[in-house]
């Protein structure tokens, strides 16, 4: 997972944390295009110590590399103390990295995985009772927030909802993470979910400015489309649960039953999606999870839709062909190397 391929996500983050940061990039392109937009880039290899020296190293308080065992290698060679972070998406690669001098590595596909399954699973009514203290007369409901919404870019605390409507937000899904109750500090973003309480009509007001809101339902079926990392993580949170699992995949292997495309009716249809609830689209392809995302809607129109994308541009794609809720790897995997 280079870096480069999540860098303007990551220094989004970084920038707003207030963290101060230079990037090494190895694409001349890409290290040009990112300086033009006004973030602190220089060009060079990260397996060429002068780039670290430009980059000045010896005032830094952490390295984030990516899966190279070389590039952990050359910063250890510059200095034995400061703290790596590598970035892979291969979790077998963890211990080779810190063999190799890493001390912290981070496997965003597996996290990904477990946060689309947590967000499929999560008794979220059970949540808030052990939570907050909801009256009789109060309902709770979830609303996505998607692109166009003029929340978006706005903190919780400035989000004047409650002013506005007498509805209260109590929880919000964050890059697949629940906050209960949220930072109010957090930014809503596109693909941001608000979990609201209030009377009835405060929450139909609500809707006057957001797309309507989604009924809370517990799920009993899960069909999980995709048994690679993301896959893989998804399914062992969904088995902890009990809850009813079908896998697909195109590849015949441990973990899989039902071997196909799952962008074909006939496989979707073998996997009983009429009888679903949720659908994991953790495809490695934007292109297949955007197609079986479209074929999954057409063929149930109540089912959840949780989808991984590769591209963070994709998200919008994946919410306009029918999906309920989208993590990106680059967005997941900047909040984690952000969090270090």
């Amino acid at each position: 997972l280079p870096i480069y391929y999540i860098s303007a996500v990551l220094l989004e983050e970084l920038t707003q944390l207030g963290i101060d940061y230079v990037l090494i990039s190895s694409s001349e392109d890409n290290a040009k295009e990112l300086s033009d937009e006004g973030y602190n880039v220089i060009h060079g290899s990260p397996q060429d110590a002068t780039a670290f020296e430009r980059a000045s190293i010896e005032s830094a308080r952490a390295v984030i590399a990516d899966a190279g065992d070389a590039n952990v290698n050359t910063i250890r060679s510059i200095d034995a103390e400061i703290d790596v972070i590598t970035l892979t998406d291969d979790s077998d690669m963890r211990d080779i990295l810190l063999q190799t001098g890493a001390d912290t590595v981070l496997s965003p596909h597996g996290v990904l995985g477990h946060r689309l399954a947590e967000k499929a699973v999560s008794s979220i009514r059970a949540d808030l009772t052990d939570t907050i203290d909801i009256g009789g007369e109060l309902e709770v409901t979830e609303v996505p927030i998607q692109q166009g919404n003029r929340l978006i870019g706005t903190r919780i605390r400035d989000s004047k909802i409650r002013e506005e409507t007498g509805a209260n937000i109590i929880g919000a899904w964050i890059d697949g993470e629940l906050q209960l109750p949220p930072d109010p500090d957090a930014i809503i973003r596109s693909n941001t979910v608000l979990l609201l309480t209030g009377a009835h009509d405060d929450l139909a007001a609500f809707s006057d400015f957001v797309q309507p809101a989604r009924t809370l339902r517990k799920h009993d079926r899960i069909i999980i489309a995709g048994q690679g990392e993301v896959g893989h993580a998804a399914r062992e949170v969904v088995t902890d649960e009990g809850l009813d699992v079908v896998t697909i995949d195109i590849d015949d292997h441990d973990g899989v039953d039902i071997v196909g495309d799952a962008g074909s009716e006939a496989i979707l249809e073998d996997a009983e999606i009429g009888a679903a609830d949720a659908i994991i689209v953790g495809l490695p392809d934007d292109s297949a999870s955007l197609l079986a995302t479209v074929i999954a809607r057409s063929m149930n129109a109540d089912i959840e839709i949780l989808a991984r994308v590769s591209d963070t541009d994709a998200t919008r794609k994946a919410l306009s062909a029918g999906a309920d809720y989208v993590l990106s790897v680059p967005r997941v995997s900047a909040r984690m190397v952000a969090r270090e």
